[in-house]
């Protein structure tokens, strides 16, 4: 058998043995391709601050800003992480690349605090960094769940989704499994959200239709924050929606990528 069909069906195999459902085969085949036409597009030239610029704007937002960070749950929280991050190292975890950063993962805890929402939606957990710190700030506040919608990778067991999330904080988290096409809709139709965090596949067609599927669901004063913007206009053309705070911040983690944060009005 030629080289090129063993791979074919080596793919072919490895996508059966993975999902369960024929959606969810067709759902990674179609997200593979908006990755190639995405490969095309002309990356846009954000105007970006650092950390700590944005960190002083949301406390000019939200004045107790600055107190949350140094809270002693969120420093448990960031040692469990820690500790857990280096038991798993070369288990059947996902690489940390796909997990967000010290800056993005902060960023969300101080909005969780803030906004005290009674609905978070997430797409995209991998090893579940940013759920962890969102569930945190939700046990804090004594309220709200979060709702993850996540697509798990051909060959990763689903059930290592989230292997960093604290069992103390799931009781307020509900895992939907499947693509954020299929999913995100059915999740907020009956009901409102106040924090909405894209962290799945980051394709124009992909962060364009989650924005438009979830940014009229979000209440007037709740956030919505998007990871690796960089990589086309989907969080640019955000503000057509007049957003009341709309930012673009350097991770500092991660070399050249850029997170998004937009606080509708």
């Amino acid at each position: 058998m030629p080289t090129q069909e063993r791979t074919l069906w080596r793919i072919a195999a490895t996508l059966l043995t993975s999902y369960r459902s024929p959606r969810q085969i067709v759902s990674y085949m179609g997200l593979q391709g908006a990755l190639q036409v995405d490969r095309f597009i002309k990356r846009p030239s954000y105007p970006t601050v650092e950390w700590p610029t944005a960190q002083a704007e949301l406390n000019r937002l939200y004045p107790r800003a600055a107190s949350f960070l140094l809270e002693p749950e969120l420093d448990a929280l960031e040692q469990f992480i820690r500790e857990k991050s280096d038991s798993i190292a070369g288990s059947a975890s996902l690489s940390p690349w796909f997990d967000s950063d010290r800056t993005l993962s902060r960023c969300l805890y101080i909005l969780c605090r803030a906004l005290t929402p009674g609905v978070v939606v997430e797409t995209g957990v991998a090893n579940g960094v940013s759920s962890a710190f969102i569930l945190q700030a939700l046990a804090t506040n004594g309220h709200g769940m979060l709702h993850s919608v996540d697509l798990p990778l051909p060959g990763h067991d689903p059930r290592a989704i989230g292997v960093l999330i604290p069992n103390g904080l799931r009781s307020r988290w509900h895992l939907h499994l499947g693509s954020s096409r299929r999913t995100l809709p059915g999740v907020v139709r009956a009901q409102a959200v106040d924090l909405f965090v894209h962290d799945s596949l980051h394709t124009y067609r992909n962060m364009r239709r989650e924005f438009d599927v979830v940014w009229p669901r979000i209440r007037p004063g709740g956030a919505l924050v998007s990871d690796d913007v960089g990589g086309n206009s989907a969080f640019d053309e955000l503000r057509v929606h007049g957003p009341r705070y709309w930012q673009v911040v350097r991770q500092e983690q991660k070399p050249d990528a850029l997170f998004g944060i937009a606080i509708r009005g």
